[in-house]
């Protein structure tokens, strides 16, 4: 309850369920508080992180806590929901309200990655040779659900890079599609997959109430990682079957792996967001796999 006091003290009042908390000036930093992006329980007025533990109509808690609470106290989910260096991961470039933070810049240099690679070469041949379009209509699809549920917590540090993969994702579609002369029956389904998400994030958004929504856009946004995840399998038993790493990019992996656990740290420590952070722990244990195979087997180069 010192928080409380202390936020108290500052003037905040503490809104509604899924509210905002006013943003308020913390002379330790000179900007506005890390705790501005929290929410509040409505029964409570405890603030909690971005998902947090509110109760529903039976009484049972969204996310099962009792795990957690074998954890000290540093370890627990949110326990750096007040930090003061919570504004490196939200608001490290901002422009008006609009906020991006370091795991957000991460993943934005991950997603213009096929600017400068694939598509140039796209255009060099004047085709798409044996290149697959599923990791743009992935990228499309995956940035549309998380923009909306990041949208939904209107926490800019989510849906920003998000709304960026998803144009990104659907440029990269379009100049595939440009340059190949026989989309086929598989590269219409990749086409009707991306439109029917965009318009399952669209009803979430907009249509369903606001607990079922996040529910089900976190829910689709892990799913679908789980699919992706079968690219970084492969590789891995291609790496093991063949003893060499040619199928693995070694700048790519650790920047993706850097992407992760920055990801798995926000959504860990300050949102409290098992949606986030699951997949993004996921993910850290593929690549520090990857990145282990690279330390047996050495670097080839392709």
């Amino acid at each position: 309850m010192n928080s409380i006091r202390l936020l108290t003290r500052f003037g905040v009042k503490f809104p509604g369920r899924g509210q905002r908390i006013p943003q308020f000036h913390c002379s330790i930093v000179g900007r506005a508080c890390p705790a501005s992006r929290m929410t509040c329980d409505r029964w409570t007025g405890r603030p909690y992180g971005t998902l947090g533990k509110p109760e529903d109509a039976g009484g049972q808690a969204v996310f099962a806590s009792a795990p957690c609470a074998l954890l000290p106290t540093s370890l627990a989910p949110a326990s750096l929901a007040e930090s003061d260096y919570r504004w490196v991961f939200e608001d490290l470039v901002s422009v008006d309200s609009v906020g991006i933070g370091l795991p957000g810049i991460v993943s934005l240099g991950i997603f213009l990655n096929p600017m400068f690679e694939a598509m140039p070469r796209i255009r060099k041949l004047g085709h798409v040779g044996d290149m697959p379009m599923l990791p743009y209509s992935a990228m499309a699809s995956q940035g549309s659900v998380w923009t909306a549920y990041g949208m939904l917590l209107n926490n800019p540090a989510i849906w920003t890079p998000n709304l960026c993969a998803t144009l990104l994702g659907v440029y990269y579609m379009w100049v595939y599609c440009t340059h190949c002369p026989d989309l086929g029956h598989v590269l219409k389904i990749h086409i009707l997959k991306k439109l029917a998400t965009v318009i399952f994030a669209i009803v979430a958004y907009g249509f369903l109430p606001h607990d079922l929504a996040l529910n089900l856009l976190g829910i689709a946004g892990n799913v679908m990682t789980v699919f992706m995840f079968g690219g970084p399998l492969a590789a891995i038993r291609t790496v093991v079957a063949e003893q060499n790493t040619k199928a693995l990019n070694l700048g790519f992996t650790c920047i993706v792996n850097l992407n992760c656990n920055l990801w798995f740290f926000y959504a860990y420590f300050m949102l409290d967001d098992p949606y986030i952070y699951l997949q993004d722990g996921l993910g850290i244990i593929l690549t520090t796999i990857q990145l282990g195979l690279f330390a047996r087997y050495g670097i080839q180069r392709h």
